[in-house]
């Protein structure tokens, strides 16, 4: 019975968001609510391994190296601060699976590009499953060890990162399949 489950509610809500969405295409017809003329844009691309400042420099926002003010926390008006009371403000990114952790020749390069663009947070994703770079060392039969090489590279690139200011977001547990210990 429907009425018995935890979720009941769901059905109904997604029903309902469904007839909104519907109703909401039919009033627009085939009309886009919104289109840019790009005509005139000229194309932004940027290699990876450049890092010449001469034309794009927001490294100037930086303030390295990352931690020096402190841990961070939310204050009562939702912004926010270090623990010496500095107003945080982040623009980051995300790099995920296999690419995630560079090579010790690649992290400075890619350290530099990003705080080149002014990124100052860097979120490291999906580094735990099979597909994402062997960051667990599957090999053991278990998944509790992780690779030595791994994070060598990985705290190698933490630390290019925080001398230039980059603050890192760490993420775990995403795609790592648990096997017995």
């Amino acid at each position: 019975m429907i009425r018995s489950c935890p979720i009941a509610w769901a059905l109904p809500a997604v029903l309902a968001l469904c007839s909104v969405s519907s109703a909401f295409a039919a009033a627009t017809g085939d009309k886009p609510l919104e289109r840019n003329d790009t005509s005139n844009w000229y194309p932004f691309t940027f290699p990876l391994d450049d890092v010449n400042l001469d034309s794009i420099d927001l490294t100037g926002f930086l303030d390295p190296p990352a931690g020096k003010h402190g841990f961070l926390t939310v204050r009562d008006d939702g912004h926010f601060y270090f623990q010496d009371g500095t107003r945080a403000r982040f623009f980051g990114t995300n790099v995920a699976g296999a690419t995630a952790i560079p090579t010790k020749e690649q992290a400075p390069v890619w350290a530099a590009r990003l705080t080149k663009y002014g990124v100052n947070m860097l979120r490291i994703h999906a580094i735990d499953g099979r597909w994402a770079g062997n960051f667990i060392d599957y090999k053991k039969g278990d998944t509790r060890h992780l690779s030595d090489e791994m994070l060598d590279r990985l705290g190698f690139f933490v630390a290019e990162l925080k001398q230039r200011g980059v603050y890192v977001y760490l993420d775990l547990l995403d795609y790592r399949l648990f096997q017995p210990a």
